[in-house]
């Protein structure tokens, strides 16, 4: 009867009993381990073929259900391990076990080894009576001749491994034809069966050609899929996409029957109008599935921002120009400015470059998403500038290039302003009044007064010779008239105070500098015109030279806007009267129409001028009959012209007429206002040379005591603005002695 096994003390045992053991218990332990690795084998190798044969009948577009055959293949190769591999070496090996199966195979032996082990094996005072007798020792001794007598090799027989091996072989046989019969399909398979989260193609999925594939494409652009499909494949086929959220989820898979290409059965495309984001797709036709393709949505590198400053030149003085938005700007600048980018894109990892032909750009700040640069401005630059930028999939921006160009600084511009006239003469011991404006881009020095004494009229006909004058002073008065860089000077000169000599004549002029540094090339100046001033003790009065030349240039505008409405009437009245007798109104008088209409236009541009002229002189008065002028008779003409061309031509006549009757009155107005313009200045000249002696030159219309002479004029004459002239005769002496305090409040005031 075998008795309950204890712990192995091998060190009680005797050595040949020991020995043994040891050998039957290794070869116990080979024997199952061999046998259930190889059945563990055979069921994986048996689930896998399994699973590669259900994959390959069945299209499983599921990857839970993959997950499900994969688990089911795993668990049955786990109950197997189970059965013959864990649970039988989990089981202990005592020596009393051991020898209890070696005796299970001899019971010739009478039990004698097993006795020997349980006694040896137990506690040490367990049976101590037993172990010490003489009993025992010849028990022993049997025990060890029975435990020499046996070969545990030839007890274990390896017979009970062959079941296994066999049937391993079998199932690896099977694997390895399929391998060599098709080694692309089975490996496909086989990584399908094992890893359910592997992206492969099924069993006909090879016959399938996608193109791109995986892809990377810029956010708002189509994408297409392009599908070859081998013979043998039946079904329409399909795309399954399904979109990749931010986080890296995805959402659920939409299938989408793909068009035929070009009319070829075997040939498909899909094409997404516009990718919004990432996603991924897979293609199906038949039993085919294809992997699961990554198309990467990335938006378009793009600046998002692009500041740009101008740091103008120290010697202009000004403050830095910041372009908040200068993504669509000319640059345009001073040469020496240090023009600075500043610009920040909608991605990080871009390669961006600021290309600017022929000028030194340097990058001095480059962080993520974010870069700053500096281009100095050199003289004569004429180039462009572009910002371009690249990312890692080569995809690049839209740049457009814009201007970059230096711009010089300008040299300063003066007009002389007053005298009105460049040829004056005077009494040595007036005085003349200088009035100018001057303007530059950047900035002005301090005007400075110029003379040069002329002995003959000769040299003094060279106007344009500044060659040998003086510098009197820098002008006294000099100061900006607005923002926009326009200065206004004036000066009066004491001739009397000159050192003329003997000179006939006296050349003034104005010199005007702008502030451009020595090492940039200026300062620039400019000149103003050349006043020659001839010295005569019985010439007139600077006044009256400037009525004058007031007088001289309204006659010639009145009568070239008389010429023109005289012209317009003429031309009309013509056109009318042909028209009225049966005349085809053709291309010739349609072009006549045209001619009225232009002169009738111009009359009135040249009144609205003359009048804007004369506003602020003496002739005040005529310049507001003449605007008056301007709004009233002059643009009825010119609109009456504008609706005869317009007309239908069933009124075309009647509207034709009108016209020559509105040019007629404009004509006869202008007639009227040339005459009463003659009049009005032979008049101011006629009482010119009676005004008190004192300073000639002329003061400004527009002051307190002078203002009121135009509406006292009117007054007067007792007759409206708009209403007819009188004639001289007529005039009271109330307005001769008017006239006279007018030129005398011009001497007080110019003093």
């Amino acid at each position: 009867m075998p008795r309950p096994p204890h712990t192995i003390r091998r060190d009680n045992l005797p050595p040949a009993i020991a020995a043994t053991l040891r050998k039957a218990l290794r070869r116990i332990r080979a024997i199952l381990w061999t046998r259930g690795l190889l059945a563990t084998a055979a069921a994986a190798l048996g689930a896998i073929l399994a699973l590669m044969a259900v994959d390959a009948a069945f299209p499983i577009y599921s990857t839970a259900a993959r997950w499900c055959l994969s688990s089911t293949g795993l668990a049955a190769t786990l109950l197997v391990a189970w059965r013959t591999l864990v649970r039988p070496l989990s089981r202990p090996f005592t020596p009393a076990r051991i020898a209890a199966i070696l005796e299970a195979r001899h019971p010739e032996l009478e039990e004698r080894i097993s006795t020997v082990v349980e006694l040896l094996s137990s506690p040490h005072d367990a049976h101590s009576d037993l172990r010490s007798g003489e009993l025992f020792d010849v028990l022993s001794r049997e025990a060890e001749a029975d435990a020499s007598a046996v070969s545990p090799r030839n007890e274990f027989s390896t017979r009970s491994i062959r079941p296994f091996l066999a049937a391993f072989a079998a199932i690896a046989a099977v694997f390895a034809a399929l391998f060599f019969a098709a080694p692309d399909l089975v490996r496909r398979l086989f990584v399908r069966a094992i890893a359910p989260y592997a992206e492969l193609d099924n069993a006909f999925g090879g016959a399938l050609h996608v193109r791109p594939g995986d892809a990377i494409c810029l956010r708002g652009e189509p994408f297409t899929v392009e599908l070859d499909v081998e013979p043998g494949l039946i079904g329409h086929a399909y795309i399954r996409s399904r979109a990749v959220d931010a986080d890296g989820s995805f959402g659920p898979e939409i299938p989408e029957r793909m068009r035929d290409a070009a009319g070829d059965d075997r040939r498909f495309a899909h094409t997404v109008p516009a990718v919004s984001s990432s996603f991924q797709y897979r293609v199906s036709c038949g039993h085919a599935i294809t992997r699961r393709y990554t198309v990467t949505a990335v938006e378009p590198p793009a600046v998002t921002s692009l500041v740009v400053r101008l740091d103008h030149p120290a010697y202009t003085g000004r403050d830095p120009t910041v372009i908040p938005q200068g993504a669509e700007t000319d640059i345009a600048a001073l040469p020496g400015t240090l023009v600075t980018f500043e610009a920040m894109f909608n991605r990080e990892g871009l390669s961006d470059t600021l290309v600017i032909p022929g000028i030194d750009v340097r990058n001095v700040s480059r962080t993520s998403g974010a870069s700053v640069w500096t281009a100095p401005v050199a003289a004569a630059a004429e180039t462009t500038w572009l910002l371009s930028l690249r990312d890692d999939y080569g995809f690049t921006n839209a740049p457009v290039p814009h201007l970059f160009r230096a711009v010089p600084d300008q040299p300063p511009t003066i007009v002389l302003k007053h005298p009105e006239t460049t040829r004056l003469r005077l009494p040595p011991d007036s005085a003349l009044d200088i009035r100018f404006v001057a303007s530059d881009d950047v900035g002005l020095a301090t005007p400075e007064l110029w003379y040069r004494p002329v002995a003959n009229a000769d040299a003094a006909a060279a106007t344009s010779d500044v060659a040998g004058a003086v510098l009197l002073r820098p002008v006294r008065d000099f100061r900006p008239a607005d923002e926009s860089g326009v200065w206004l000077g004036a000066d009066a000169i004491d001739l009397s105070t000159l050192a003329l000599g003997d000179a006939r004549f006296v050349q003034f002029h104005v010199r005007v500098a702008d502030t451009l540094p020595a090492d940039l090339g200026g300062p620039h100046v400019a000149t103003s015109a050349v006043v020659t001033v001839e010295l005569d003790r019985a010439a007139e009065s600077l006044a009256s030279q400037t009525l004058d030349a007031l007088a001289s240039r309204a006659q010639e505008a009145l009568a070239e806007i008389a010429r023109r409405l005289a012209a317009a009437r003429d031309v009309s009245g013509a056109l009318a009267e042909r028209l009225r007798n049966g005349g085809a109104l053709d291309r010739a008088a349609l072009e006549d129409l045209d001619a009225v209409r232009r002169d009738a236009a111009t009359a009135r541009t040249l009144s609205e001028r003359l009048a804007a002229e004369l506003a602020d002189t003496p002739f005040k008065p005529v310049g507001e009959r003449i605007a008056d002028f301007a709004l009233g008779e002059a643009e009825t003409a010119r609109s009456r012209a504008e609706e005869a061309q317009l007309a239908n031509p069933a009124v075309r006549i009647a509207a034709i007429e009108s016209t020559h009757a509105a040019a007629s009155s404009a004509a006869s107005a202008a007639l009227g206002l040339l005459q009463e313009a003659g009049t009005f200045a032979g008049q101011l000249q006629a009482l010119g040379p009676q005004r008190a002696s004192g300073n000639p030159g002329l003061a400004p219309a527009t002051s307190a005591r002078t203002s009121r002479f135009p509406d006292d004029w009117y007054r007067i004459r007792g007759t409206s603005k708009s209403g007819a002239t009188a004639s001289d005769a007529n005039v009271p002496d109330e307005y001769r002695e008017l006239v006279r305090d007018y030129f005398r409040a011009l001497s007080e005031e110019g003093k």
